[in-house]
C-alpha cells in the first residue's frame, strides 16, 4: 500500500510545478491554446507508449462514466483553472483547490460510496488549516489585488469539477488500469479542446513565444498532464478518493518549494508550520493503525 501512497506523493509534487508553470506560460500563451498544446504533448506520449502498452478495452456499461469523468476533468476542470488562474493569485488559488478533499468525501457519502469517519473530518481540517496558514502567510495586498471575484469564483468551480472526478475516478480506476484511463482522458481533452483553441486565436494565429513559456508548456504537457494522472489514477485504484484527494493538499507545499527555486525566494515560518498540518493531516487518515481506531459518523 505504501506505495501508492507515493504514487500520489509524486503526483502531488508534479502538480504543484503545474500552477507555477501554468502562470509563466500564460504569459505569452492564450488560456484555451495551452490546455490544447499540453494534452497535444500528452497524446504524443500516449501514441508513443501505446505500441508497447494494450489499452483495455470499455465496458459498454463504462462508457457513460468514462465521458463525464473526462468532461469534469480534464473538460470543464481546465476551462475553469487556467481561466482562474490568470485572475487569481497562484497561492490563492491553491488555498481553494485544497478543499478538494472536503468536496470528495461530501459527494461520496451522499452516494454511499464512502464512510464519514472522525479520524477522516480531522484530517481533512488539519489539512485544510495547513493549506490556509500557508496561503495567509503569502497573501499580501499585490496577492489580494490580483486575486478577483470572478477568478476565485472560476477556481472553486474546478475545485467542483476535481472533485467530482476523484469520485469517479475512484469507481473506474479499481476496473481499468491507469494508462487506459489517462490515454482516453487526453484523446479526449485533444477533441474537446481543439475548436476552443482555434475560435481563441482566430483571425490571428501568430505563435511568437518566448523560451520561458515553451519550457512551462513542455513541462505541463509531459508531467502535470500524463504522469500525475497516471500516478493518481494507479493510487486511486487502491485508496479511497477522500483519502487520496488529500494528497493535493500537499501541493501548496510543492508549490512553495517549486516557488522558492525559480524565484529566489524562502519559505517562511508560517509556510513551515502550514506544512506540518498538512502532512500531519494525511498522516492521520492514511496512518493503517489509525483506521482500526477511526469511528464512523455514517452507515
Amino acid at each position: 500500500m505504501s506505495r501508492y501512497y507515493l504514487y500520489l506523493v509524486v503526483a502531488a509534487l508534479m502538480w504543484g510545478g503545474s500552477f507555477v508553470g501554468t502562470k509563466i506560460a500564460l504569459y505569452e500563451i492564450k488560456p484555451m491554446t495551452l490546455v490544447f498544446l499540453r494534452y497535444i504533448i500528452g497524446s504524443v506520449i500516449v501514441l508513443t507508449a501505446s505500441r508497447h502498452i494494450k489499452l483495455q478495452k470499455i465496458e459498454g456499461k463504462d462508457l457513460k462514466w468514462l465521458l463525464l469523468l473526462c468532461i469534469f476533468e480534464p473538460g470543464l476542470y481546465f476551462i475553469f483553472e487556467t481561466y482562474g488562474i490568470r485572475e487569481t493569485d497562484p497561492v490563492v488559488a491553491s488555498l481553494i483547490i485544497a478543499l478538494i478533499p472536503v468536496f470528495v468525501l461530501l459527494i461520496a457519502a451522499v452516494a454511499s460510496i464512502e464512510k464519514i469517519t472522525v479520524f477522516k473530518i480531522v484530517g481533512i481540517l488539519l489539512s485544510v488549516g495547513g493549506v490556509s496558514i500557508i496561503s495567509f502567510s503569502n497573501t499580501t495586498s499585490d496577492n489580494v489585488t490580483q486575486s478577483s471575484v470572478r477568478g476565485i469564483i472560476l477556481v472553486l468551480m474546478a475545485t467542483i469539477t476535481a472533485s467530482s472526478f476523484t469520485v469517479l475516478l475512484s469507481k473506474l480506476a479499481k476496473k481499468y488500469e491507469s494508462f487506459t484511463l489517462a490515454s482516453f482522458q487526453i484523446i479526449f481533452t485533444v477533441v474537446f479542446y481543439l475548436p476552443l483553441a482555434i475560435i481563441e486565436n482566430y483571425p490571428d494565429y501568430k505563435f511568437d513565444w518566448n523560451a520561458k513559456s515553451i519550457y512551462a508548456l513542455l513541462y505541463l504537457g509531459i508531467f502535470p498532464t500524463f504522469f500525475a494522472y497516471l500516478l493518481y489514477a494507479k493510487g486511486l485504484s487502491k485508496i479511497e478518493g477522500s483519502t487520496a484527494s488529500l494528497f493535493t493538499n500537499l501541493i501548496p507545499i510543492f508549490t512553495a518549494i517549486i516557488s522558492a527555486i525559480l524565484l529566489s525566494t524562502s519559505p517562511s515560518p508560517n509556510t513551515l508550520i502550514g506544512g506540518v498540518l498538512i502532512i500531519g493531516g494525511v498522516s492521520l487518515v492514511t496512518s493503517k493503525r489509525n483506521k482500526d481506531l477511526d469511528i464512523p459518523l455514517t452507515t
